[in-house]
């Protein structure tokens, strides 16, 4: 009875899910559009593509090695350390396990400036402790959840999704409804002087995301089998949306 609790996810929202939100997050409401100004529409395809080619291989990898052990608890620091050993696991695991915790803050911190974005008064906030004050509502509110619950947390993302699909789709409706004229294609790097890879490693960690699911191997009802799928679904999915998000953004 008690494995039967912990292995109770299936491939959507078990893997797909988290992993899809944790891509299609910060970078893509915050910094897409910095991105595209500074590098134009064609720098910006290479620049998707190059990352995006680099977390599909990496997918491959953890999808290969989730299909030739018996996944448990643990994620990647557990497959990493099955096929590899014990000690490159704790050395790629610890510092894992510090990114993830050091992600909540990062995320928690764009929600809170998001917020306060769409308030007029935002300027003056800023300069205060605001931004700082609602980050931490949001980091307890979080932690609060995980601890919780993770079935909880799992279905609480299914209306976040339908929010950041109904997002996408009224960014392009928006453009659809306006006169068009051709993007931007020439790179200006007006706010990024440090050049081409300076914006890439902005860019990068929105594509990181697709770990997420992997990281819940423990509560999946059949990893072997929802780790490839979830996983490589969520990167190419990912890569498509931000494919087709430049087009629009100086159409």
């Amino acid at each position: 009875m008690a494995s039967g609790k912990h292995h109770k996810f299936g491939t959507f929202l078990g893997v797909y899910t988290p992993s899809i939100l944790t891509i299609l997050g910060l970078i893509m409401y915050l910094r897409f559009g910095w991105i595209v100004g500074n590098v134009g529409y064609i720098n910006t395809i290479i620049i998707v593509l190059m990352a995006s080619s680099i977390t599909f291989i990496t997918g491959l990898s953890a999808s290969a090695i989730a299909t030739n052990i018996k996944v448990g608890v643990g994620g990647e620091y557990y497959m990493i350390s099955r096929s590899l050993g014990l000690e490159p696991g704790g050395a790629i695991g610890i510092p894992l396990y510090l990114c993830r915790t050091l992600s909540v803050t990062f995320y928690c911190y764009g929600l809170s400036e998001a917020i306060l974005i769409l308030w007029p008064e935002s300027q003056g906030l800023f300069s205060g402790y605001a931004l700082q004050g609602l980050t931490i509502v949001f980091i307890v509110l979080v932690t609060t959840l995980s601890g919780k619950s993770a079935k909880l947390v799992l279905k609480s993302q299914i209306p976040i999704m339908i929010i950041v699909g109904v997002s996408i789709l009224a960014l392009i409706i928006g453009v659809l409804t306006k006169d068009l004229h051709a993007p931007t294609t020439v790179a200006s790097y007006s706010t990024a002087p440090e050049g081409f890879w300076y914006v890439f490693a902005v860019f990068f960690p929105a594509v990181t995301g697709f770990t997420a699911g992997i990281g819940l191997s423990g509560d999946l009802k059949d990893p072997q089998k929802s780790i490839p799928k979830g996983t490589l679904s969520a990167v190419v999915s990912g890569a498509v949306i931000y494919l087709i998000i430049p087009l629009f953004h100086y159409s």
